[in-house]
């Protein structure tokens, strides 16, 4: 048997632990039939075989994007950017919006969208209703703020008129998604946990199917651009906007494979989905996905401890004694998943705070008491503040954490010193912790809350360094949750695979797998922590075919 694609005289990281490093690696269609001795590969090669040549480069295992919302980030990108990434002062925000609106024709009804208001990265700006949205940017044409989070939207009150938003009208959208009211009943403009086929559906946007599929294209190609062959998708409601990007990464020139977690509102319980093929499967779904909290820049991170008393506090809003707050009851909550439970879903839940986390992991055990599933590898997501404890309960449960890690670089500094102080902020993701109990946990980035263009590499190095971000003094929270670089990459790859129960495919480069792969520039396990970040994508490999970005 002769291979397609030998590469050689670079630095090999298989992450196989039998085998950590070889000297080459062979490909025959989309399966990796050699690893090991250069001069053992090479038997392989004939006339027709392609010869690479790494050139001191690093080959490892594609990443695996093990939470992330390519559906949603494609919608966001629909919308004009406010976000920290573009602006960094409050009159920066102001003034984009109201270029954007300056363009727009208040007789067309076109409504002018926003995406990325962070009151956490740019702490000058002020909380929004709909009158300071009509005074501050608008009052004739519909504009709609939506958070960087996307946990809170506002309305200003020609907004809401298009949509008819009023006193004695206001829609229910559903547990934890409402329109904020005073006490007169009327509409302040503002949405909690905003449901994006509302907005999609509301407002109203000119952009063709193509060029809404052009967006697609152009994402999933950034996701191959960072490294990623795989892309774990958890949880979209649009039911229009997740059939533009599913036909495009059906389409034979899509770089990444991609697993979805659909939302309760779109699955049937009563079919659960087949156990996946990535070696002949580009798309498949691979569970559910429910929410039971927020996050703590919104106030909906459920905490044990209340949230800091703070002048910053208070200008978000929050009530005082604040814990934050959970999504359902805990009876609404195993009522909604059982039935997914019964007929054999994975399923995976949002539950970044220790009170979420103790309801979750409460409602799981019920499940599993009532109807004992073997290997259900039950997910939670993010888990920001989950103790120690609660990790050693997870392990023993069988159920899998994936960790928002790079929470700490970028909000670290003002998740200590405004929201929930400095002995929370340290343990903040605790991957030390969850490794002592053996849970084969993962690390991710979360788009669109995180950008793509400093990813994997920027979780990799947090995981190692625990460090905020330069500008917030660089400062280390709890360095004793720290992990090795090998094992932040194993977070980002097979341990990922495993949570999607294709540890038998995708991963690790070995022999019989499915040749997923990244060229490096400098090999993440040898340069300084520092550099990790510096580390660019030269090409994947998704199925065997080449994807170069150098």
């Amino acid at each position: 048997m002769a291979a397609d694609l030998i590469f050689i005289g670079g630095e090999i990281i298989t992450l196989n632990d039998k085998e950590p490093v070889v000297e080459a690696l062979a490909i025959k269609a989309n399966t990796i039939v050699a690893a090991g001795r250069e001069d053992d590969v090479l038997q392989l090669r004939n006339a027709t075989t392609k010869l690479v040549d790494l050139k001191g480069q690093a080959l490892m295992p594609g990443f695996i994007a093990a939470h992330t919302h390519p559906f949603l980030t494609t919608s966001l990108r629909y919308f004009t950017d406010i976000s920290p990434r573009t602006h960094s002062t409050s009159q920066q925000v102001f003034a984009t919006m109201r270029e954007s609106v300056g363009r727009l024709d208040p007789a067309k009804s076109e409504w002018a969208v926003f995406y990325g208001y962070d009151e956490c990265l740019v702490q000058d700006l002020p909380a929004l209703d709909a009158g300071f949205i009509d005074i501050n940017v608008s009052a004739t044409v519909p504009v709609l703020i939506i958070s960087v989070d996307v946990d809170n939207a506002w309305f200003n009150r020609r907004a809401l008129a298009e949509a008819g938003v009023a006193v004695g009208n206001v829609p229910s959208l559903g547990p934890g998604r409402e329109f904020v009211v005073d006490k007169d009943g009327q509409p302040t403009g503002h949405l909690r946990n905003p449901a994006m086929y509302y907005i999609m559906q509301t407002a109203r946007l000119s952009l063709t199917d193509e060029a809404k599929k052009d967006l697609y294209r152009e994402h999933f190609r950034e996701y191959a651009r960072s490294g990623f062959t795989t892309v774990v998708d958890l949880g979209s409601n649009d039911k229009d906007t997740i059939k533009l990007g599913l036909e495009v990464a059906h389409e034979d020139g899509c770089p990444v494979r991609l697993a979805r977690y659909v939302v309760p509102l779109l699955a049937d319980a009563n079919v659960a989905p087949s156990m996946p093929d990535p070696s002949r499967d580009r798309v498949w779904i691979a569970g559910v996905k429910f929410w039971a909290d927020g996050d703590a820049q919104s106030g909906t991170m459920a905490l044990n401890e209340e949230y800091l008393d703070t002048d910053f506090v208070k200008r978000l809003g929050f009530p005082p004694h604040h814990r934050g707050r959970l999504t359902y009851t805990s009876d609404v909550l195993r009522e909604m998943m059982e039935p997914f439970h019964r007929n054999g879903w994975q399923i995976s839940t949002h539950a970044n705070g220790d009170r979420c986390v103790s309801q979750v992991l409460d409602t799981y055990r019920a499940l599993l008491a009532e109807l004992p599933r073997p290997d259900h590898r039950y997910r939670m997501e993010h888990v920001g503040l989950i103790t120690h404890e609660q990790l050693g309960t997870a392990a023993e449960m069988g159920v899998t954490p994936s960790f928002l890690v790079d929470l700490i670089y970028y909000y670290g500094k003002s998740l200590c010193e405004d929201l929930i102080g400095p002995e929370r902020g340290k343990r903040l993701a605790p991957l030390s912790s969850a490794q002592s109990f053996g849970h084969k946990f993962s690390i991710h980035e979360d788009s669109p809350l995180f950008p793509l263009t400093h990813e994997p590499f920027r979780s990799i190095a947090t995981a190692v360094s625990r460090k905020t971000k330069l500008e917030d003094g660089g400062k280390v929270l709890g360095s004793e949750y720290r992990i090795s670089a090998e094992h932040a990459l194993k977070a980002c790859t097979i341990n990922a695979a495993w949570q999607i129960f294709c540890e038998r495919s995708l991963g690790t480069l070995e022999v019989g797998k499915v040749a997923d792969m990244v060229v490096l520039s400098h090999n993440p396990l040898t340069v300084p922590c520092e550099c990790i970040e510096l580390i660019k994508v030269q090409a994947t490999y998704m199925n065997g075919q080449e994807f170069r970005f150098v």
